[in-house]
Parts: structure tokens; C-alpha cells; sequence
């Protein structure tokens, strides 16, 4: 953790990993859900 401030941690290509991470895990449950309730899990 950067006390000082100086260090950015708010980066476009951070921000892009961040969402493309979130989209893989929401569409993993929905498709998790989805078998789930098809009876194939």
C-alpha cells in the first residue's frame, strides 16, 4: 500500500483486466446456474 500517493494504480489496461475478469465470473455462474437447473450438473 502506497502511503505517499505518488503510485497510480487506476490504469486504463487495470481497469480493462478488472472488467474482463468480472465478465468471465458472472458468465461462468449464469452458465453454472443454467446447467444447474437443466439437471446436467
Amino acid at each position: 500500500m502506497d502511503v505517499t500517493g505518488k503510485d497510480r494504480f487506476d490504469t486504463w489496461w487495470l481497469k480493462l483486466a478488472a472488467f474482463v475478469g468480472l465478465t468471465i465470473v458472472l458468465t461462468g455462474l449464469v452458465l453454472g446456474v443454467d446447467r444447474w437447473r437443466n439437471g446436467r450438473l
